[in-house]
C-alpha cells in the first residue's frame, strides 16, 4: 500500500502560503526520522530529530549569530518540553542539548556537558521496549537518576506536536511570522527537471 504523505498537521492560516519551502522541508525531516525508526536505524533517526530541533531554533531566532545552545534550549523549553515531559517528567532542555551534541558529533550519548556533570546522558527504548523496564534496569545497575530514559516513538511524536504548535503560533506572533518567512526564503527549493523534449 502506498505510504500516506506526511504533513505537519498544522491548521491552515494566513502565513502558510508563505512558508511552503519551510513546511515541506520540515515534513521531510520528520518523515525521514520516522522511516529510520521503522527500519530500526535508530542513530540516524536521532541525528535527524536533534538536527531538526537545531533548524527550528535557528528559524525562531530573532537575531543572526546568536548562541546555538541558547537557541536550542530556548526552543525546547517553550515548544518541546510541554509535550515531552508528559512521558519523561525529569528531562530538561540541557539534557536534550547534551544528547544533541553527543549524537551529532560522535554518534554517542556522551558530550562535553555530560562529562562535566551539567547534563545527563539519555538512554532510549524502542519497539516493544518499555521505558519503565529500562529505567529499572539502570537503577539496578547502580545508575539511578544518572540517565534520562526516552522512547524513540514518543520523542518523534512530541516533536511533531511541538512543530505544529510552533508554526501555528505565527498567527498571533508577527515577529515569529517574520522570522519564519525569513527562514523560508533561505531554505532549499526543489525545482522540477526540464522536460526532455523541451525546446
Amino acid at each position: 500500500m502506498p505510504r500516506r504523505p506526511v504533513t505537519l498537521n498544522v491548521r491552515r492560516h494566513e502565513h502558510m502560503v508563505l512558508l511552503s519551502n519551510f513546511l515541506r522541508n520540515n515534513a521531510h525531516m520528520l518523515d525521514a526520522a520516522e522511516r529510520c525508526i521503522e527500519r530500526r536505524q535508530h542513530l540516524p533517526s536521532l541525528v535527524l530529530m536533534y538536527s531538526h530541533i537545531d533548524t527550528l531554533a535557528w528559524a525562531a531566532s530573532k537575531k543572526s549569530g546568536t548562541d546555538v545552545r541558547l537557541n536550542f534550549e530556548g526552543w525546547a523549553n517553550r515548544w518541546l518540553l510541554p509535550h515531552l515531559t508528559t512521558h519523561a517528567p525529569d528531562v530538561t532542555a540541557t539534557d536534550l542539548y547534551g544528547a544533541r551534541c553527543g549524537v551529532l558529533h560522535t554518534l554517542t550519548g556522551k558530550s562535553g556537558l555530560s562529562g562535566k556533570g551539567q547534563a545527563r546522558e539519555i538512554a532510549y527504548a524502542w519497539g516493544t521496549g518499555r521505558v519503565d523496564v529500562l529505567r529499572e534496569a539502570l537503577n539496578q545497575a547502580g545508575k539511578p537518576g544518572q540517565l534520562v530514559v526516552l522512547y524513540y516513538q514518543e520523542l518523534l511524536k512530541c516533536l511533531r506536536s511541538a512543530v505544529a504548535d510552533f508554526v501555528a503560533s505565527a498567527d498571533q506572533d508577527s515577529d515569529l511570522a517574520a522570522a519564519l518567512q525569513s527562514a523560508d526564503s533561505k531554505h532549499y527549493v526543489n525545482h522540477p527537471s526540464p522536460r526532455a523534449n523541451a525546446e
